[in-house]
């Protein structure tokens, strides 16, 4: 391979295989020494960039801190920030970008996302960061003589229990703003003798159980302020037992699921019991609660059981509603079901009113509804079984190829 010169100090070389490349020296004296150097060829390969962030959600105002690994040095945007860690405190969900760049000049890029969620306001002394696992904390939430504060996903990847935690003591749980906890599939929470409720004017969102996760509310639990307080996804467990649901726009909400349903709920309450019987929290201040139980594209689903105590609905626009489903409903109580008389057009939200005198909402005030072809049983005919329908606008609505049993 040619040189750029052979009788100077610093030659350039430019081979495009191994070359050897031998020196001889001569001095003054004519004297000579001679040495080797070989030039490798390989290919430089791009550093392998990762980053992280911890935590990886934060409350408005807090910080984080950014790692990143693989490379030398890094430089991480927005903000031009150097260093293997940096702290950031961004008031906004925030995509960061660290170049990293290795000893032989060669660059790589990660990225990573910071949270921002509104959180509880004042704090209590032990709380949750958003994206916190469960497992970080252990099983349970102490029992410290100070409330528990959930800021944005609380995500259950253990078994764990909420117990003994009620509202008027100093253990209560309080949530905030469109935070939701979340099951993972092989998780468990047990909510025992303990209540949920919002921390501020903003309802949180729900509940969340993911295909293969469990969720177990029992022993005069109250869950209140949700926008959908228990979510069963894909035909997720729930066993939800003399329990009260308290002001959510919407209290169980079962999503599509091709098979049987192996969800429990019975003797709990679904109402409001806010002043007016009205929501008072955002997004809906002034509104009654939707639904106590939806039921969408399910294979077959109980709401009730006649072994034990009744369901009691009361104070909701709709008491259960089933679209596209197999619904059964078994030992449950009705009342005070009742549509909103308008007096002006518009205040049945979607359904305008003709008269300006009089309107009765009609997709309001309904014990039961059931539509697109759902198969929809009231009851087995044993008096464990019954129904009980008082003091309410409207008792069962069978809408659009709707197959009704009613049995008493």
């Amino acid at each position: 391979t040619v040189l750029s010169c052979t009788t100077c100090a610093n030659p350039i070389a430019n081979p495009t295989i191994q070359t050897t490349y031998t020196i001889t020296v001569t001095d003054a004296n004519g004297c000579t020494s001679q040495d080797v150097v070989t030039v490798f060829i390989g290919t430089l390969v791009a550093p392998t960039v990762t980053a992280t962030a911890s935590p990886p959600g934060i409350c408005s105002g807090n910080s984080t801190t950014l790692t990143a690994s693989g490379a030398s040095t890094y430089l991480w945007n927005p903000g031009s920030l150097t260093g293997t860690s940096v702290t950031v405190s961004p008031t906004v969900t925030t995509i960061y970008t660290v170049v990293g760049t290795d000893a032989s000049g060669c660059s790589n890029m990660a990225t990573v996302t910071v949270t921002v969620t509104a959180c509880c306001s004042p704090s209590c002394g032990n709380n949750t960061f958003p994206g916190q696992l469960s497992s970080t904390i252990g099983n349970f939430f102490p029992l410290t003589g100070q409330c528990i504060t959930i800021n944005g996903n609380f995500i259950i990847d253990n078994t764990f229990n909420i117990s003994f935690h009620k509202v008027g003591t100093l253990n209560q749980v309080k949530l905030a703003p469109n935070s939701i906890i979340d099951i993972q599939p092989g998780a468990v929470l047990t909510i025992n003798n303990s209540d949920l409720e919002a921390c501020s004017g903003t309802m949180w969102d729900g509940i969340y159980i993911q295909p293969g996760g469990q969720l177990i509310v029992q022993n005069i639990s109250t869950i209140s302020d949700a926008l959908n307080a228990i979510v069963s996804i894909n035909g997720a467990q729930y066993t939800v037992t003399n329990c009260r649901f308290n002001c959510n726009y919407k209290s169980l909400v079962v999503l599509p699921f091709s098979g049987v349903h192996s969800g429990v709920v019975y003797a709990c309450q679904f109402t409001c019991a806010d002043p007016g019987n009205n929501i008072q929290l955002l997004p809906y201040v002034n509104v009654r609660p939707r639904f106590g139980v939806e039921i969408q594209s399910v294979g077959d689903v109980s709401i009730g059981n006649g072994s034990f105590q009744p369901n009691r609905f009361s104070y909701l626009d709709i008491g259960g509603y089933a679209f596209n489903s197999i619904a059964r409903f078994n030992n449950n109580a009705f009342a005070q079901i009742t549509a909103p008389v308008c007096i002006q057009p518009g205040c049945c939200a979607t359904n305008s009113c003709q008269n300006p005198n009089i309107c009765i909402c009609p997709t309001k005030g309904w014990c039961l509804w059931a539509e697109s072809g759902s198969n929809l049983f009231v009851g087995t005919g044993t008096n464990a079984d019954k129904n009980f329908f008082s003091h309410s606008s409207n008792g069962i609505l069978a809408d659009k190829n709707t197959n009704l049993s009613v049995k008493f």
